[in-house]
């Protein structure tokens, strides 16, 4: 068992993208402190902007950006590269595939679904003439790219 998470850089931050940062549990599924620190396991440079949430599984990390005046996006990592999602959809872009102003992911091993929530208000997309609003949506995690 780990905990991960995604640093936020913004995306218009030169040559400061978020980090990926993954914590071991200990047998008791604790976090293991020194000096009152928990060291990090391991450490990666996404080189996203704006990550949102983060999710590791099978030695893929999974992120989620957002944007003021577009749709989120997720990526899919590696230590040896990277891609953004695609839609099957003619003529939509990568962004499309994702909800507006995504948040943090979780996976379900249960049901293999990949959930998250947004986080903008319906009266905050609506000052920025978007329709949106607050949600929980699911995927599964196979559809990820």
């Amino acid at each position: 068992m780990s905990l991960v998470a995604g640093e936020y850089f913004s995306h218009e931050t030169p040559n400061l993208h978020g980090r990926l940062l993954w914590y071991s549990f200990g047998s008791d599924y604790l976090l293991s402190a020194t000096s009152g620190t928990v060291p990090v396991a391991a450490s990666y440079r996404s080189y996203v902007g704006d990550v949102q949430g983060v999710l590791s599984y099978g030695g893929v990390w999974y992120v989620s950006h957002s944007w003021l005046d577009a749709r989120g996006g997720v990526w899919r990592q590696t230590t040896s590269g990277g891609s953004a999602a695609s839609c099957s959809l003619s003529g939509s872009t990568a962004h499309q595939c994702w909800a507006w102003h995504p948040e943090g992911l979780t996976y379900d091993y249960a049901t293999g679904l990949v959930w998250g929530q947004t986080e903008w208000s319906s009266t905050e997309c609506a000052a920025q003439s978007q329709t949106c609003g607050r949600m929980v949506f699911a995927t599964p995690r196979t559809s990820l790219p």
